[in-house]
C-alpha cells in the first residue's frame, strides 16, 4: 500500500515567444502524516528564505524563484535537498518544434505534458493505492483546462490500467502551498539549464530526480 502526493508547477514562456517549457512536478511519499512532517521541514526553509530575500516577496506573500539571485536559488535548494524527502519527476520541450496549434491551444498541450510527469509514479509504483494531484490555480493553462481531471484519471485507469489507484485532484492558491513554491524552485532551476546551460542549480538537486525528458520534434510534433 504506497500513498504519494505530487506538486506541480511550470517554468517558461508557454507560447510562440518562449523556447523552452518545463514541467516538474514534486513527489512526496507516505500518508497525511508523513506528509505534513516533510512540508513542515520545506515551510521552514522557505520562512529563512523569505528573511534574505524581503524585498523580493511578492505583494501576495509568496517568493518566486525568478524573483531571487541565482546564489539565493542555490542557497534554498542546498538546504531543501539537506532537510527534506522528495523527489522530482520532469518534462521539458523545445517549444521551438511545436505546432502552431498546439501552442493556441494551451490547455490541450499542458494536459499532455503533464500526463508524462504523472505516468512514472503511476507505474513505477505497483503498491500505489492513492495518488493526490495539487496544481497552481493560477496557472492560465489551467484555468483554460477544465478537463484535466477527466483527462489524467482516464488516463491512469485505463490506458496505465492503475484502476485500483484512487485519485484526488486539488487546484489551490500557490502562495497557501509550500509543496507547489517548492516546484517553482525546481522547474525555474530545470528550465535555467536548458536556457543558459549552466547547471549549477541543477545539479544541486540532480540526486532527487527520479523521472526526467526532455523533447523536440520527437514528441510534440507527434502529439
Amino acid at each position: 500500500m504506497s500513498r504519494k502526493t505530487v506538486y506541480i508547477d511550470e517554468s517558461g514562456n508557454f507560447g510562440s515567444r518562449g523556447r523552452y517549457f518545463t514541467i516538474a512536478g514534486t513527489v512526496i511519499d507516505g500518508n497525511k502524516q508523513v506528509r505534513q512532517k516533510e512540508l513542515r521541514k520545506i515551510k521552514k526553509v522557505l520562512h529563512d528564505a523569505k528573511l534574505h530575500n524581503s524585498e523580493c516577496i511578492s505583494s501576495n506573500g509568496e517568493l518566486k524563484a525568478a524573483n531571487i539571485s541565482i546564489d539565493e536559488r542555490a542557497t534554498f535548494l542546498q538546504r531543501i535537498t539537506n532537510k527534506a524527502n522528495f523527489s522530482v519527476n520532469y518534462i521539458t520541450v523545445d517549444l521551438k518544434h511545436a505546432m502552431d496549434r498546439l501552442l493556441h491551444e494551451q490547455n490541450i498541450f499542458y494536459n499532455y505534458l503533464t500526463s508524462y510527469v504523472i505516468r512514472p509514479i503511476v507505474q513505477d509504483d505497483s503498491e500505489l493505492t492513492n495518488l493526490c494531484i495539487i496544481l497552481d490555480m493560477r496557472n492560465s493553462a489551467v484555468k483554460r483546462s477544465r478537463n484535466f481531471d477527466d483527462y489524467i484519471k482516464t488516463k491512469i485507469w485505463t490506458e496505465w490500467q492503475a484502476w485500483n489507484v484512487d485519485v484526488e485532484i486539488m487546484y489551490v492558491e500557490s502562495q497557501t502551498s509550500v509543496g507547489i513554491q517548492l516546484a517553482d524552485f525546481t522547474s525555474n532551476a530545470i528550465n535555467g539549464y536548458f536556457l543558459s546551460k549552466n547547471d549549477n542549480l541543477v545539479n544541486i538537486i540532480r540526486p532527487n530526480i527520479i523521472y526526467q525528458i526532455f523533447r523536440t520534434k520527437n514528441l510534440v510534433n507527434n502529439f
